[in-house]
C-alpha cells in the first residue's frame, strides 16, 4: 500500500505545484475527475495508461511517479 500513497502524494504535489484543479487535470487528461480524486486519495493505484496520462498532463515523466528513491525536481 506505501506504493499508493507515494503515488497519490506525488500526483497531489505536481498539480498543486501547478496551481491545477483536479478539474482542470481531469480535462487535460481525459481522465474522469472521480478517477483523479481515486488516485490522489490513495484509493487505487491508476493502471499505467492513467498514470501516463496523468504525468503528460502535469508535464513530468512517468518516472517521477512510480520511483522509489523520490529527488526533488532540479528546475
Amino acid at each position: 500500500m506505501a506504493g499508493v500513497n507515494k503515488v497519490a502524494a506525488r500526483v497531489r504535489a505536481y498539480r498543486e505545484r501547478l496551481g491545477m484543479s483536479m478539474e482542470e487535470l481531469a480535462e487535460k487528461s481525459a481522465i474522469e475527475k472521480k478517477v483523479i480524486e481515486q488516485v490522489e486519495s490513495g484509493a487505487v493505484l491508476p493502471a499505467l495508461g492513467v498514470l501516463t496520462k496523468i504525468s503528460r498532463a502535469l508535464g513530468q515523466r512517468l518516472g517521477t511517479f512510480m520511483d522509489d528513491q523520490f529527488k526533488a525536481d532540479p528546475i
